[in-house]
């Protein structure tokens, strides 16, 4: 079935929706006609060149689609989203705030590409099969029969069919099997809430994307630091957009231009719940990471009343600003001599101007946020950063282990001393065998391998044991204890570590299940008193930050599943591993060397 167009006929140039037929129509817009505001840029059409043309039908770019055939209301963040889209980008991460629209634009970049191109596949899927059915695909429902996009009859629940080789598609997040084997000139890969969808659904779904054309666009809130789009933007091969809540225009300009999306309402509501106010002489100094104290001028919130000394802008009192994290930007509609004749009939604000004002603002802290109309300053916590900042946590949310904490390690002073060394023996043939290396409280660079058998792992061990590693910890579950009883007959000194085996009491202040979780509490408070300086490793540091602690019906604290772990990471935890087997293994040999009572 072909796309819908009017009376059956040859498709026609679209022309710009009445407002009123906006699909947010029963709901009370507060963008007036000759709106004198910043609000005025964001329903601004611009004519944009075609990107690809017939000779029967207007070729719309995505932004041009989303505003006239949708009638969306295209703020600066989401435009630059389908702008991305329009230059080709093939790997697309949106980290966002709650309530900016993400999936809105979501939904209307999949219907863009299945009404503007033939042939066209467009594969979606979420972090539930609710999300998918629910929120993602009712928006795509919603956007198609607004604008008549295509008949009534090739609308499904999850699914829109063109033809045989022209469809759209939702896909259950359950079901990797379920997104492999599609084939198209032209394919979107569009995935929401993608920090909730796992690892094996992503990478099945990107095996599809095998044309030059293809495009996968990933939108989140930046929740699980374990997830999919944490390790992709750390590769630094995605194009990420960020949006924060600071940024919408109903938050900027203080009213609800975008009807349904954030407010400062909203914000301060959240705020209440999620965070408390700090002190404003809190905010003078602040605490580095080697303890010092770092001085900073009190913020001081220029007054938008008042014209600041040697600016003489006859619309001062128009200025719109925003902080965030301590950054003020200004922004002004025209150049001083564009300016009206009488200030009391401004001309609309078309083009921004920023003046960094960031000496005004500055904070050493980045632990808090500004909330400029209410000159109050809050502290950032997890809920704050993700849900409100669009930033990912720096306590790890979930973590036992704070990302903030092992971060602070970088900028521990050197002690070079006794050698340690950690070794985790790979179970499987994707798992590696990893080396973790400790002079005195100083982490050395990880020596790794795959393919090498236990005998080969052993070998490397009486290598390194002769170069004066000689306090060593081998993991000696599983297929480990095959190194462990090489090392006994060749008499190298060791620690064997069964992670299932009994704790050692090393921590008596708690129930501790296993010497698994003994280690990795053991390694989170050396971490936490500032006693190690470990390396900038990305892969030790998601891992480390991936731990989890749960309660046994014993009720004694132990590590989620070493296979849970994989499962979210998508590999094994083989590098922590080592670092917590390495500075286990000190303790351990301490223990031995103790004379035994009788």
């Amino acid at each position: 079935m072909s796309i819908r167009t009017a009376d059956n006929c040859t498709p026609t140039a679209p022309t710009m929706l009445d407002r009123s037929a906006s699909p947010y129509k029963n709901r009370k817009s507060t963008l007036p006609d000759d709106s004198h505001s910043i609000a005025s840029e964001i329903v601004e059409v611009v004519d944009t060149p075609l990107i690809n043309s017939s000779d029967d039908e207007e070729f719309l770019s995505p932004h041009a689609f989303a505003s006239k055939k949708l009638g969306i209301d295209c703020w600066p963040k989401m435009r630059e989203i389908f702008d991305a889209v329009e230059r080709g980008e093939r790997k697309i991460l949106v980290r966002s705030c709650n309530g900016a629209g993400k999936t809105t634009a979501l939904a209307a970049l999949c219907n863009w590409k299945l009404s503007q191109f033939p042939e066209s596949i467009v594969l979606t899927t979420a972090s539930s099969w609710t999300q998918v059915t629910r929120s993602l695909w009712g928006e795509i429902r919603r956007q198609a029969r607004f604008a008549s996009l295509y008949d009534q009859s090739d609308i499904a629940s999850t699914h829109i069919k063109l033809d045989d080789k022209h469809y759209a598609i939702g896909i259950s997040p359950s079901m990797p099997e379920n997104a492999q084997g599609f084939h198209a000139p032209n394919m979107l890969i569009a995935v929401d809430e993608a920090t909730g969808v796992q690892r094996e659904i992503i990478d099945a779904l990107w095996g599809n994307a095998t044309g030059s054309d293809a495009q996968m666009i990933m939108i989140y809130n930046p929740i699980d630091e374990t997830s999919y789009p944490f390790t992709a933007e750390e590769t630094g091969k995605w194009h990420v957009i960020t949006i924060s809540a600071f940024e919408h225009p109903n938050v900027i300009e203080g009213r609800e231009i975008i009807p349904g999306a954030v407010t400062r309402e909203w914000i301060e509501d959240r705020l209440q719940a999620w965070s408390y106010e700090v002190n404003r002489e809190e905010v003078k100094s602040s605490t580095n990471h080697d303890g010092s104290i770092t001085a900073t001028p009190e913020p001081t919130l220029p007054d938008p009343m008042k014209r600041p000394k040697g600016f003489e802008h006859p619309m001062y009192d128009k200025m719109q600003w925003m902080v965030e994290l301590g950054l003020a930007v200004w922004k002004v509609g025209y150049e001083p001599e564009e300016a009206p004749k009488n200030p009391s009939m401004p001309e609309p604000l078309n083009n921004f101007q920023a003046l960094d004002t960031h000496a005004s603002f500055s904070t050493q802290d980045s632990s808090l946020v500004y909330v400029p109309w209410r000159d109050t300053w809050w502290k950032k916590t997890e809920l704050v950063a993700t849900r409100i900042c669009g930033e990912w946590p720096m306590d790890g949310g979930e973590s036992y282990i704070e990302r903030g904490l092992i971060l602070r390690t970088f900028d521990v002073a050197e002690e070079r001393g006794a050698r340690a060394l950690g070794v985790d023996v790979a179970r499987s043939g994707n798992d590696r065998t990893v080396f973790a290396f400790f002079d005195g409280n100083t982490q050395l660079p990880f020596e790794c391998s795959f393919g090498k058998d236990l005998m080969a792992t052993a070998n490397r061990i009486v290598e390194l044991y002769k170069q004066g590693w000689t306090t060593i910890a081998v993991d000696d579950t599983g297929i480990g204890g095959g190194v462990t009883d090489r090392l006994r007959e060749l008499k190298i000194p060791h620690v064997p570590v069964n992670f299932s085996s009994k704790p050692k009491r090393f921590i008596r202040y708690k129930e501790i299940a296993n010497a698994r979780a003994e280690m990795y509490f053991l390694l989170e408070e050396e971490i936490r008193a500032g006693k190690l300086k470990l390396i900038d490793d990305k892969e030790m540091i998601q891992e480390l930050s991936a731990f989890r602690i749960v309660v046994d019906q014993s009720t004694a604290y132990r590590i989620e599943d070493k296979a849970i772990i994989k499962q979210r990471l998508g590999r094994s935890p083989d590098k922590s591993d080592a670092v917590a087997l390495a500075r286990y293994g000190i303790r351990l040999s301490k223990l031995a060397a103790m004379p035994k009572l009788l």
